[in-house]
């Protein structure tokens, strides 16, 4: 894109422009695109906005999309006592303060499922609808 627009910045320097062709009205028209491009971004933005204000964020859920949340635990003194990794689709990893797995928790249609350190189930629980 920016190698076309240099080309016609161009040809409108050394007046070797197509018949016609108005570099001004160009720009213009540029500018409406941009312009209309920033307001639909932002009644977007806007929208998703008040749809977590109305409906709450239960909609998307308590993280960010396409990104991994990382949790550091600590005791009363600020000591280290260990850290989480919860993914993209909820899957959460536990470590101890010397950083080995001390389990997981998957969660899956309501209903989360723990794991200890060699991958056996531990214990389940049903989230409760309200």
């Amino acid at each position: 894109m920016t190698e076309l627009l240099k080309f016609i910045v161009f040809c409108h320097v050394v007046n070797n422009a197509p018949s016609g062709f108005d570099f001004k009205d160009f720009l213009k028209g540029l500018f409406k695109i941009a312009v209309f491009l920033f307001l639909v971004s932002v009644a977007i933005g806007f929208g998703c906005f008040m749809a977590e204000q109305i409906f709450g964020p239960q909609i998307w859920g308590n993280k960010a999309h396409g990104q991994t949340i990382n949790r550091t635990y600590q005791d009363n003194m600020g000591r280290n006592t260990g850290r989480s990794s919860t993914d993209t689709r909820g899957n959460t990893t536990f470590y101890n303060e010397r950083g080995q797995n001390t389990g997981r928790s998957s969660t899956s249609n309501g209903t989360t499922t723990f794991y200890n350190e060699r991958g056996q189930q531990t214990g389940a629980t049903k989230e409760q609808r309200k």
